[in-house]
């Protein structure tokens, strides 16, 4: 495996403030980090997963970066500058960012079994992580359905991970405008009828022109809303709604999640945001109270994507997983 060493002080420790955003993230962030060159393996379904590693120098701790549905590993750029002390290894889960999609139409976000995720992930762990970081420590930073991918990733390897933070896990979505129950029915039956490729209701292709501030559920950040944009649109690494299947999946990869905790005995650290629309609150803190240390943190005001808020936010945020990795 072929690392990069980026020299510790290229990149400040202090966040990026959202004004003159755009400018400095392009400048500071992005160029630099474009330049390291993304790395890939292929998994059992023959499709390229592509990941990148920032190694700033032996000793420091390792993060490990588990993003969401949607989310390309380069939205999570802005979270390796901001933590220069540690070495990051960030992963592109299967149909999004700059991993192979498993349907022509690039927009739909799919996935066959949700088990392939927790397939990709361990592969990702166990070839190009672990053998790595042996003897050093080893942390984890998974956010929504990355969380959930990274929990049952721990189900079987419950002693990967020193320490970990969990940013709003998708342990149970919110199925708006249907009931729970009403929608699991609805998605197998979808499913079963042939239009497991087909987008769920009420969801379809990705609209950057209505992506803005006001309409978005996931930030209040009009910066990152709009650096988002930037890679979904400029880069070609957007989608959109998610399928029947992966609806119909993430409700069977969710099942019982919770119980994983009960393997679990590093300090945990769980993010809930107060304001979220897209993951609910109960299974988290059912996660929380069967793991041996497990603390949740209600961040106030806060909208699904924590580390993709405004600043007042997001910068509580960051501080509380700086004193949870004791760096």
């Amino acid at each position: 495996m072929k690392f990069f060493i980026l020299a510790l002080l290229s990149l400040p420790a202090l966040a990026i403030p959202e004004k003159d955003y755009a400018t400095v993230w392009k400048r500071d962030v992005l160029a630099p980090m474009d330049a390291v060159p993304a790395q890939e393996f292929t998994n059992h379904l023959g499709k390229k997963i592509r990941f990148r590693t920032y190694i700033r120098g032996a000793g420091l701790p390792n993060i490990v970066v588990s993003p969401g549905r949607q989310e390309p590993m380069k939205k999570y750029f802005e979270l390796v500058h901001d933590i220069p002390d540690a070495n990051f290894y960030l992963i592109d889960h299967l149909g999004q960012g700059e991993s192979d999609r498993l349907l022509k139409e690039r927009q739909k976000g799919h996935i066959n079994h949700f088990s392939d995720y927790v397939k990709d992930f361990t592969h990702f762990m166990n070839h190009h992580v672990l053998p790595h970081t042996k003897g050093e420590n080893l942390y984890l930073i998974a956010h929504s359905m990355g969380g959930a991918i990274a929990t049952r990733y721990m189900d079987t390897n419950p002693e990967a991970f020193d320490r970990v933070v969990l940013s709003a896990p998708m342990y149970d979505i919110y199925t708006k405008p249907y009931p729970g129950t009403f929608a699991r029915a609805l998605a197998r039956l979808l499913f079963k009828a042939g239009r497991g490729n087909t987008y769920a209701p009420g969801r379809g292709p990705y609209v950057a022109e209505e992506d803005v501030l006001g309409k978005n559920e996931y930030s209040q950040s009009e910066a990152r809303i709009e650096m988002n944009k930037y890679l979904f649109v400029e880069q070609d690494l957007g989608i959109g709604g998610p399928t029947v299947s992966w609806v119909n999946q993430s409700f069977i990869g969710t099942k019982g999640i919770q119980n994983v905790a009960k393997k679990l005995t590093m300090p945990i650290m769980l993010l809930q945001a107060e304001k979220d629309v897209v993951v609910k609150p109960g299974k988290q803190l059912s996660f929380c109270m069967q793991a041996a240390q497990c603390e949740v943190i209600s961040m106030k005001g806060a909208f699904h994507e924590i580390l993709q808020e405004k600043d007042v936010i997001r910068e509580l945020a960051l501080k509380l997983i700086r004193n949870h990795f004791d760096l």
